[in-house]
């Protein structure tokens, strides 16, 4: 069985957790420190929390901002600077031994509410985030539209 982990990288708090079959079912969280290396290692760290030692996962990341055309890091993150440019995902990865995939936070939690949420009931709707900055995700029958850049539904910017 491989597991699976969501993380949520968030301007004051990084949130991680186990998921089956849509449901959170072991979570672990800390405060988001800024700087590049020390949220990798504080990852890794609650990464090891939840799931089970010697056993498989992949991860799924949200983290606000806009990718790079690979998607292996942030290009532009208004409220994490220390991001911008770094490469999250390989360096992710190398710490975790995951394969590792990221996404914009809001597009992603937009696709999870479609997929295991409310959103199932509603093939196009709109999902606002609000904590540290405002974003959004858009969902149009029942696929995340990206729109140019990817940017489509981040009205905070």
């Amino acid at each position: 069985m491989v597991h699976r982990v969501g993380i949520d990288v968030g301007g004051t708090r990084l949130k991680v957790g186990r998921v089956a079959d849509g449901k959170v079912v072991v979570r672990a969280s800390d405060d988001t420190p800024h700087h590049f290396d020390r949220m990798i290692e504080v990852l890794d760290r609650l990464v090891r929390k939840v799931v089970p030692e010697d056993e498989p996962f992949t991860i799924g990341a949200g983290v606000p901002g806009v990718f790079d055309a690979e998607i292996t890091g942030v290009v532009d993150s208004p409220n994490l600077r220390f991001l911008d440019g770094q490469p999250l995902r390989p360096r992710l990865a190398e710490v975790t031994g995951a394969e590792v995939r990221l996404g914009n936070d809001a597009s992603v939690a937009a696709l999870a509410e479609a997929r295991y949420g409310k959103g199932r009931e509603y093939p196009t709707f709109l999902l606002a985030t609000i904590g540290t900055g405002i974003g959004g995700g858009i969902i149009v029958d029942g696929q995340l539209w990206e729109g140019v850049g990817g940017m489509a539904g981040e009205y905070g910017h």
